[in-house]
């Protein structure tokens, strides 16, 4: 929900929202996983990395689960690494000091010194603009509600489910353009060439054919969120692709 001063979009996480053993724990990570493919997409060259504001404001011991902030930390140091350009954690009680040097160790030191604590609500419009930030932290901007899957959402996630023979066209496309640009660039790495910019370029045009295959591949592995019901996210491809499949033209080109 916005963006902070640096132009990275901001993702709030309320820790008193979670409680421990709620869900199950296969689900959770996959909720963090989603949240996270869901930000990148918010992500607008020339910034690559966001922002995250963790609100600790009536955080208890029911919502204090070391299994869900391990993996959570497993996930952002491993998987996307340099990703995360700040966390801000605010209204956090005296008590997470003990919590904290608990957590520390488990950070690589370039994460942790991305982490800052703030000692109120007030302090964030250092870092975002009060018209920015959601009222239930000091702010202007409306407080998160959610926007449900529309009934074109839900028709257009059967037909994409149901499509088994699309999305194996699709996969197989994907894979074959990800293992051509492995081996353009392991060619690249490891022998000399004779002719630089040539070389160059035909990187860049397998580096877009695997970009182009990866978007025909979007609709079957993923969905449409809230993001895009609000117009945050343009993703055309979930429309193309529907349309396809409903005119019964299975055919992609790139």
């Amino acid at each position: 929900m916005g963006k902070d001063k640096a132009g990275r979009p901001i993702t709030y996480v309320h820790a008193k929202e979670h409680i421990k053993g709620q869900y199950p724990l296969q689900a959770t990570e996959r909720l963090i996983i989603f949240f996270i493919e869901t930000a990148r997409l918010l992500i607008e060259p020339p910034v690559e990395e966001g922002t995250i504001v963790i609100d600790m404001l009536n955080v208890g011991l029911q919502n204090l689960d070391y299994q869900y902030i391990k993996f959570m930390i497993n996930i952002v140091q491993n998987y996307y690494p340099e990703c995360l350009g700040i966390a801000l954690v605010v209204n956090a009680p005296w008590t997470f000091n003990t919590v904290w040097s608990v957590i520390k160790p488990w950070l690589d030191p370039v994460v942790a010194s991305k982490i800052h604590f703030l000692r109120s609500s007030k302090e964030l419009t250092e870092y975002i603009n009060p018209m920015d930030l959601p009222k239930r932290l000091g702010g202007s901007q409306m407080d998160f509600e959610f926007h449900p899957p529309t009934e074109e959402d839900k028709a257009q996630m059967k037909i994409f489910r149901t499509d088994k023979e699309g999305m194996e066209k699709v996969k197989f496309e994907h894979m074959e353009a990800a293992q051509h640009y492995i081996n353009m660039t392991l060619k690249w790495a490891t022998r000399q060439t004779q002719n630089e910019d040539d070389e160059r370029m035909n990187r860049v045009q397998t580096a877009k054919r695997l970009s182009a295959a990866f978007e025909q591949f979007v609709p079957y592995v993923s969905t449409r969120t809230h993001f895009h019901r609000t117009g945050e996210i343009q993703e055309p491809i979930f429309d193309i692709a529907y349309n396809r499949i409903c005119a019964g033209d299975s055919e992609t080109s790139y």
